[in-house]
């Protein structure tokens, strides 16, 4: 995980409507409205994955203990797992999908760019949203 100062999630406005309709497709989490201005991105995986566009955020307070959990949203655009953690740490696990519509905006924010996502850029994601499906999930439980 990289490690730099935090950044308000209003600066990356789509990685937040990204976050805000993968929430709304699953419906299994309900997360504040004021969430934007509470919520700082940390970093972003490293991995070097081209499939993988994980973001590392942060709370400014504890969530709620009654949210916290790991949230499996398996589309037929990619797997996203959001983990919800202690202290009010957010994973928010993108994989096996290669092009998330968010990917070079959090790249740009993390480098200390903060312009506005491009016309494309929300294309891209409305593009994302316009068919995505909600995939079967499969539990493998291992007795131990």
């Amino acid at each position: 995980m990289s490690k730099i100062n935090d950044i308000s999630i209003q600066k990356a406005p789509l990685f937040f409507s990204f976050l805000k309709q993968i929430i709304a497709f699953d419906g299994s989490l309900e997360i504040a409205p004021e969430l934007h201005e509470k919520l700082f991105i940390t970093g972003q995986c490293e991995c070097g994955q081209k499939d993988c566009a994980t973001v590392y955020l942060r709370l400014e307070e504890e969530w709620n203990p009654q949210l916290i959990d790991v949230y499996l949203i398996n589309t037929n655009k990619g797997l996203v797992i959001i983990h919800l953690e202690e202290n009010g740490y957010m994973e928010v696990e993108a994989l096996e999908y290669d092009d998330y519509p968010y990917q070079a905006e959090i790249k740009r924010v993390l480098a200390g760019d903060f312009s506005a996502p491009t016309d494309d850029e929300y294309l891209s994601l409305e593009n994302y949203f316009k068919d995505i499906e909600n995939e079967e999930i499969i539990k493998i439980i291992i007795d131990e």
